[in-house]
């Protein structure tokens, strides 16, 4: 059926708030506690910390640290050495946002990426591939 951007944009909304008031209604009834968290960088934090530790998918890895997060762990420290590799004044950089440490290695990792492949790169999805060359370049 062809319909408009905002069409497809409501009815997608539609059935995601049904899907997620359905999962709330389970949980209760079957008596699972439901802790809901913010997604922020689960998935940026997840490919670069867990995906290579424990040989997960990209997917997998951020529900690892949104699982963390209803754990309680809340500010995942960004790795030495990505620090090292990524950051040039390290300085200041343990004083900044925590969201803002992930966002500034994310940047780095996707241009060090972009360096190596010599394409268009946007995220981080190529990071498991590259991740030897990257790290090692430094």
């Amino acid at each position: 059926k062809s319909v408009s951007a905002k069409f497809n944009r409501m009815s997608h909304g539609f059935v995601w708030s049904a899907f997620l008031k359905a999962v709330e209604r389970r949980a209760a009834r079957k008596g699972v506690p439901l802790i809901k968290k913010k997604p922020p960088f689960s998935s940026i934090i997840g490919i670069l910390k867990h995906q290579e530790q424990y040989g997960l998918s990209n997917h997998e890895s951020a529900g690892y640290v949104l699982a963390r997060r209803g754990l309680g762990i809340d500010n995942e420290k960004v790795p030495q050495s990505l620090v090292a590799r990524f950051i040039k004044k390290t300085d200041g950089f343990r004083y900044v946002n925590n969201w803002k440490q992930w966002g500034a290695i994310k940047k780095a990792a996707v241009a060090a990426i972009k360096g190596i492949t010599k394409k268009e790169v946007k995220s981080l999805v190529s990071w498991q591939y590259y991740r030897k060359r990257v790290l090692k370049a430094g």
